[in-house]
């Protein structure tokens, strides 16, 4: 809690005859401050074909709070929902399956709700999923014969993506 004061409340009863009772208390916590932002990471920051199906995702706050988010892809549909309690040392990691989320531009959004039920603005992340494989680079050998006499001088060209 970031802001908060203890409320305390008393009350006591007179009945007809005048007779007074003893005072009864309760006290509560106020608490009208969301936590900051969390901090959210993607780990790694490329998402490949080869760790599409299991990416660490951290998420840093307030210990305690409740997390709400979600991963998206600018790539199109599809959404990969994000939930935990922040655990103590103040970091959760979720790994996440992002493989049915279409390649470009990946964004975390994660939101802390506190006890009271205050929620924070939103930290975000982004990484870049690109899980196809380049095509085939054009290789070329000048002069196409190699030689006795040129072996020691041969060019090599490779053009790809």
């Amino acid at each position: 809690m970031c802001s908060s004061d203890l409320l305390t409340a008393s009350a006591t009863l007179t009945d007809s005859a005048g007779n007074t009772s003893s005072a009864g208390t309760d006290t509560a916590t106020k608490d009208t401050a969301a936590p900051t932002a969390p901090v959210v990471n993607i780990v790694p920051a490329a998402v490949s074909n080869s760790n599409k199906a299991a990416v660490d995702i951290t998420i840093a706050g307030e210990v305690g709070a409740t997390v709400a988010g979600t991963v998206t892809s600018s790539g199109g549909a599809g959404t990969v929902t994000l939930s935990g309690t922040i655990p103590a040392g103040g970091t959760l990691t979720l790994t996440e399956n992002l493989s049915g989320l279409p390649e470009g531009t990946l964004t975390a959004s994660a939101t802390l709700t506190d006890s009271a039920g205050n929620t924070s603005s939103a930290g975000t992340d982004t990484a870049t999923k690109d899980t196809a494989a380049p095509t085939a680079p054009v290789v070329n050998i000048v002069p196409a014969a190699v030689s006795n006499s040129n072996k020691a001088a041969v060019d090599i060209t490779i053009a790809g993506e």
